[in-house]
């Protein structure tokens, strides 16, 4: 996980980052969830990203809200579509609806 979070960081022309049911995000825990989504934070051209299918659990739900949907995020579509949300994601869904409150680039979202 590090060596990807270090290689998006690195990529500043990315502006699509799709993970759509991709083994990896069904095998990462919330800390490395979170380590990837730290590396795409305030990332200058990520525009779209479909994290489609995965089994998120709330911290990796956290730590999209946090550094993917803040103020200063550009990111533009965010799918995260045929997830899991259940009841024991619910503190992460509270952060992904305060997130959602104080963006401004965000045009499209699916859940």
């Amino acid at each position: 996980i590090l060596l990807v979070s270090a290689t998006l960081q690195n990529c500043r022309t990315l502006r699509r980052l799709s993970l759509n049911r991709h083994d990896l995000m069904y095998t990462m825990n919330e800390n490395q969830v979170a380590t990837l989504m730290k590396s795409l934070w305030n990332h200058p051209s990520l525009k779209e990203l479909c994290i489609q299918g995965s089994s998120c659990r709330e911290g990796g739900i956290h730590a999209i809200a946090q550094h993917l949907l803040g103020a200063t995020s550009k990111l533009e579509k965010l799918d995260l579509s045929n997830h899991k949300f259940g009841l024991d994601r619910m503190e992460g869904m509270r952060s992904l609806s305060k997130a959602l409150g104080t963006n401004t680039s965000l045009k499209s979202l699916s859940l």
